[in-house]
């Protein structure tokens, strides 16, 4: 999920109403309608969406830009969200891929590009984050079956159905019913043509590479202080997360992998 969801839009809490039923005089329960279905209605859903919300709710002097005098949350948040470094916040900030796109064109990369290790050989390195230009090219050539020069949906589902049927330890699978191709466009498709070739693929991974030396960048007081917990309080630990279903978390057998919670 774009980290700017996480920090811009209000929580909302759908409240119960008592109401009659025709014709009884016991109250039922009916929920007020669903807030985030009515604002997706408004301003669209991902991360459009937010630059939708943050112009109609905070760019006073309708300039096209929101600055920190107009966030409510100040400078620390429009650090955060300003990608493009250019001191305030824009539509051009949002128009990056979203977090699960980027996670899906890596896992379907490497699990098309991977190999099985060799009788008795050692399983081979994982990609660290993103898949190495090498991977990269590896499942484009995998892929491309018709040798056009770009692939389309059939030819990825294609590519990655052959590979799935050699388990490779240590590499994941994508769970059944989960089509990938429209992640993959969303996060790579430059040309809006429908279709991704390997020069697509390659400028996604040196997007990402910017992306993430960006974040690197942010000033330490952008982080929030570390909270102490006061003496005495009990040990409990409180995971809230938002845009996340059931079986999304590999601990409850997903296909993001979350080590630090199967220990727990």
């Amino acid at each position: 999920m774009h980290r700017s969801l996480r920090l811009v839009l209000p929580t909302l809490v759908a409240a119960p109403l008592l109401v009659g039923c025709a014709g009884c005089p016991c109250p039922t329960v009916a929920r007020a309608p669903d807030p985030y279905t009515a604002a997706s209605r408004v301003h669209g859903r991902g991360a459009p969406a937010v630059w939708s919300y943050l112009a109609a709710t905070h760019d006073r002097d309708h300039d096209g830009r929101v600055t920190a005098a107009e966030h409510p949350r100040g400078a620390a948040v429009v650090g955060r969200l300003d990608l493009d470094g250019d001191g305030a916040l824009t539509r051009a900030d949002f128009d990056a891929p979203t977090m699960m796109a980027n996670y899906l064109v890596a896992l379907v990369t490497e699990r098309i590009a991977a190999d099985p290790p060799a009788p008795g050989a050692p399983p081979a390195p994982a990609d660290d984050d993103l898949p190495s230009e090498a991977t990269l090219r590896r499942a484009f050539d995998r892929t491309d079956l018709d040798r056009s020069g770009a692939v389309d949906a059939a030819e990825v589902d294609a590519a990655l159905a052959i590979a799935m049927r050699t388990p490779v330890p240590g590499v994941l699978d994508l769970p059944a019913g989960v089509r990938p191709f429209p992640f993959l466009l969303e996060a790579a498709d430059a040309d809006h043509d429908g279709r991704l070739s390997s020069a697509e693929l390659l400028g996604w991974r040196t997007a990402m590479e910017v992306r993430e030396a960006r974040s690197a960048a942010i000033p330490p007081n952008v982080v929030p202080p570390t909270v102490v917990p006061p003496k005495g309080a009990p040990n409990v630990l409180l995971i809230i997360t938002d845009d996340a279903g059931y079986g999304v978390s590999g601990t409850f057998g997903g296909i993001i992998p979350t080590p630090t919670l199967d220990r727990i």
